[in-house]
């Protein structure tokens, strides 16, 4: 009769745990910023559509959800044209909305991550500025230099002549 309670009382335990675990790999999963059925050719139109309910629709709480799902967009890996200051933007009007959500590492770290892209390419964009101006310059001091070349050329034959 005790083996038989025993066995009865480690079934309970054992799917009490897996009721458990199965809860939290669902509360995980309904975290985890994923974008399922989004395809690459979709998203510009999915972007337009989401900017005109964030920007202006009358319930903020459908704004703030348009807000997010931009952010995830704009930042997605399967976005062919990734605009990482607008997922900044788009990522800091939410937590606007929702302060409280801002709290969270998740979204901390997100945050973080997106700053620092912004940043460097910022960045990025300055020094190919710098690039670009520095290569017209330097041609210019080619063709300076190239000029006083076959300045000193002609001179030079001038000097032959004269002697």
């Amino acid at each position: 009769m005790t083996s038989k309670m025993k066995g009865i009382s480690g079934l309970v335990v054992l799917l009490s745990v897996l009721v458990v675990l199965s809860h939290c790999a669902s509360v995980y999963k309904e975290a985890a910023p994923t974008l399922p059925g989004v395809k690459a050719e979709d998203m510009s139109a999915d972007i337009e559509r989401l900017e005109e309910i964030a920007d202006k629709d009358a319930d903020p709480s459908v704004r703030a959800k348009a807000q997010l799902r931009l952010a995830k967009l704009y930042s997605a890996h399967k976005n062919p044209k990734p605009n990482y200051q607008q997922a900044l933007k788009r990522l800091e009007m939410y937590l606007s909305f929702n302060p409280a959500e801002g709290e969270a590492d998740e979204m901390q770290n997100w945050l973080a991550l997106l700053r620092e892209l912004v940043r460097e390419h910022d960045e990025l964009r300055k020094a190919k500025q710098t690039i670009n101006q520095l290569t017209k310059e330097n041609k210019e001091l080619k063709d300076t230099l190239q000029g006083l070349k076959d300045l000193d050329i002609k001179m030079e034959e001038k000097r032959r002549q004269v002697k």
